[in-house]
């Protein structure tokens, strides 16, 4: 649980959005990140990456 706990933040960082989940432990760990992080300034930090490739997406991660 801790481990789930501690790479929940990464997520948000990079830009993801967690408004569906579907039950209640996820949706309290979720939360609580929302508390820690202002979403709406990482999005602005965001914006100027570099966009990634949708064929680089599309690739299984078992194949690179």
């Amino acid at each position: 649980m801790l481990a789930m706990f501690n790479s929940k933040m990464t997520h948000l960082e990079q830009g993801a959005n967690t408004a569906w989940v579907p039950n209640p432990v996820g949706a309290t760990l979720h939360s609580i990140h929302y508390q820690k992080c202002f979403v709406p300034s990482v999005w602005v930090t965001l914006k100027d990456r570099v966009k990634a490739s949708i064929d680089n997406m599309l690739v299984p991660s078992f194949l690179e």
